[in-house]
């Protein structure tokens, strides 16, 4: 008597169906596994500035309440706060930190590049520490924002003055005044600009979205343009009159 198989068999049709069905849910799934995965790293990058604005808070409370400065001698800001993370490492053992906290995970850039979080140069200034009691609405003005080049270089210095402030609108002369909605719309996302000051425009690495640190130590995602110049970048927020922006040194 022969053996019964118990063996079940599938048309090719059937099989076809099968590989259709796979292949339709991975193309399903697979963006929604790239949303969670940048939501990771964005979530990640805001966690970097979260620690990075207590470390600016705590360096304030030990300097009677003076920010540091944007740089000085052969060291920049990110040296003088550093000792209050403990993370990340002294690229060229001057100061400048790169790597751990000091690195947002969405930039392509190598792990050792400088100044992938800039500052605002109207509150981590030059050339005077600016005290903390000088900033009016310190919730609403911005400190810490996303930076770096989108290639390889390195640009270690913070440019001297309030000049940085202007890496933030085009060249047209009437977004340095009020517009009618007091709106900042022309904030710069430069992917050309891999060398010197390219590192220092504000950058949208998570679908769109940027990372700020506020003055008071929050941090929120903003969409390009969704930022207010008067509110959020100037120091003279508080005078509707005001249509330029002041220097608190």
């Amino acid at each position: 008597m022969k053996k019964q198989s118990n063996f079940i068999g599938f048309t090719l049709i059937e099989l076809l169906v099968v590989i259709a069905i796979i292949a339709i849910l991975a193309a399903i799934l697979f963006p929604v596994f790239a949303k969670v995965r940048d939501k990771a790293r964005q979530t990640t990058c805001a966690s970097n500035q979260k620690q990075i604005g207590l470390a600016i808070l705590q360096y304030i409370q030990d300097y009677d309440e003076n920010f540091p400065l944007a740089q000085f001698d052969n060291y920049d800001w990110t040296w003088a706060v550093g000792p209050y993370v403990k993370a990340g490492d002294s690229a060229n053992k001057n100061g400048f930190y790169t790597g751990a906290i000091w690195r947002c995970p969405s930039s392509a850039a190598p792990i050792n590049q400088t100044n992938q979080y800039g500052v605002l140069p109207n509150t981590i200034a030059y050339t005077t520490s600016v005290a903390l009691a000088s900033i009016e609405s310190p919730s609403d003005h911005l400190l810490v924002y996303e930076a770096g080049a989108n290639g390889n270089a390195n640009w270690n210095w913070v440019t001297a003055g309030s000049a940085d402030e202007w890496y933030w609108v085009s060249n047209l002369a009437n977004d340095k005044t009020r517009g009618a909605d007091n709106s900042f719309a022309h904030d710069k996302d430069e992917t050309a600009q891999n060398w010197g000051a390219g590192n220092m425009y504000p950058r949208y690495r998570h679908a769109g979205q940027s990372n700020m640190l506020f003055t008071d130590g929050h941090v929120k995602s903003f969409a390009k343009g969704r930022l207010k110049w008067f509110t959020n970048i100037c120091v003279s927020a508080s005078d509707p009159k005001a249509t330029t922006c002041a220097n608190p040194w």
